[in-house]
């Protein structure tokens, strides 16, 4: 019962309160119709609150659909126009294959050889598994210098009997890391005469050709991981170079590396270097709290990263050589 009707209940005299009669009748028809008329408005307030809320959560879920099917495409729309410039500047540039090398690919069942002993000048072994060749184009007249020297470094067998430092599937595999030539690293004490300076390095158009398609080759700059007291020697010449994966763009490497050429032949040798064991994270937490320490400049956390995707097995560079 409504208040006003409730009040003037309350305000009835006893003697029509309890006592029959014709007046008695009327008043508590009266009462009645007015507690109808009470019941009707009050019916008619929900069912307006009502019809208020549903046409509130209506249109709070028309602009979530809304904003669910706009956000995507105007994402999409964005990436495909960040993407544009950049498959059309590839487009404009020079990409003649103006020579060919030839890497044979080859596996050992374990990182380094158990039976070797204090003399030996090498710990990798020599019965290694073939797995293939991977024959790569070399863009010339892009960057001239940064092929002659990985040319001349193919010629004098630099890369012959060293090991793929880093495999990431799905993004690149990564060889020519310098060090010790015991443990399948190019050796630091390079002949001045093999590898000229490149100043290609310094120049910012030698970044512009992207790393959109699989097998891609480009010079290690920003994905460099050789010793920073090798980096510093007076000599010291980058020979470290990485080869896109796919199955799409690594386009973090863009601005990182120099593009210098592409794998014309030996995908499936790829492949199979692909499914070679790595280190990696345990799970999903390491690598979080790994992302951690790096944000808060803690160096031990590069360290770590830097030995993600070594594989657990000796992936060899068995023979190189111009195609």
């Amino acid at each position: 019962m409504c208040a006003p009707c409730c009040s003037m209940h309350q305000s009835l005299p006893r003697s029509l309160l309890y006592k029959s009669g014709p007046l008695r009748r009327s008043v508590v028809q009266n009462r009645r119709s007015r507690e109808c008329r009470c019941d009707r408005v009050h019916t008619a307030a929900s069912q307006q609150r009502s019809d208020h809320c549903l046409s509130r959560r209506a249109l709070q879920a028309e602009l979530v659909a809304a904003f669910a099917f706009a956000i995507p495409l105007r994402a999409c729309s964005a990436e495909v126009e960040s993407k544009s410039p950049a498959a059309n500047a590839d487009n404009e540039l020079d990409l003649t294959v103006t020579e060919k090398v030839f890497l044979d690919i080859g596996l050992c069942p374990e990182g380094l050889r158990s039976d070797r002993t204090l003399g030996d000048a090498s710990a990798i072994c020599t019965d290694a598994t073939p797995l293939g060749r991977v024959t790569i184009g070399l863009y010339g007249k892009l960057v001239p210098q940064t092929v002659a020297n990985f040319s001349s470094a193919i010629k004098a067998g630099i890369y012959t009997g060293t090991l793929w430092s880093k495999v990431l599937p799905g993004e690149y595999m990564q060889a020519g890391h310098q060090g010790s030539k015991r443990t399948g690293a190019v050796d630091i004490h390079l002949p001045e005469s093999v590898l000229s300076r490149n100043q290609e390095v310094l120049s910012s158009k030698s970044f512009r050709m992207s790393h959109s398609r699989p097998g891609t080759v480009s010079l290690s700059i920003g994905t460099n991981d050789d010793d920073p007291g090798i980096r510093q020697r007076p000599g010291y010449r980058n020979t470290e170079f990485v080869i896109t994966t796919g199955p799409g763009p690594a386009s973090a490497l863009d601005g990182e590396n120099i593009v210098f050429g592409r794998v014309l032949q030996g995908y499936d040798t790829m492949t199979a270097i692909q499914s070679v064991p790595t280190f990696r994270p345990f799970n999903e937490r390491v690598s979080s709290f790994n992302k951690l320490a790096s944000f808060l400049k803690d160096e031990r956390a590069d360290r770590v990263r830097a030995k993600w995707g070594k594989p657990l097995k000796a992936i060899v560079i068995m023979g190189a050589g111009m195609a």
